[in-house]
């Protein structure tokens, strides 16, 4: 007859696997969901001044690597927003418009 080895109930200070303390472990996969649909993008095209435009550029290749990564798309849509959300603070929001917007300068 073999003897029998007692039964350890005492727990390593390692725990179950030893590589958990250099590895972490993956975080519970979250619930499935559906990631937030883009936003049609759209293209349009204005006049500015050329010393504007130049600054602009200038900055967007300053920051285009990291930590900012700056796109001259991505500049001018924050741009638009900040000051659109200025407008609408001080005027309250824009109706729909009823027709085209008129092109060139008023006279």
């Amino acid at each position: 007859m073999t003897p029998k080895k007692p039964s350890s109930t005492k727990k390593s200070a390692l725990g179950d696997n030893p590589f958990d303390q250099f590895v972490p472990k993956e975080p519970e996969p979250k619930t499935q969901e559906k990631p937030a649909p883009k936003a049609k993008r759209e293209r349009f095209s204005i006049r500015a001044d050329q010393d504007l435009v130049e600054k602009v550029r200038d900055m967007v290749w300053k920051l285009s690597g990291p930590p900012e990564c700056l796109t001259l798309s991505g500049f001018v849509e924050a741009a638009l927003r900040r000051e659109l959300t200025r407008l609408e603070k001080k005027y309250g929001p824009a109706e729909p418009r009823k027709g085209d917007l008129h092109r060139g300068r008023r006279v």
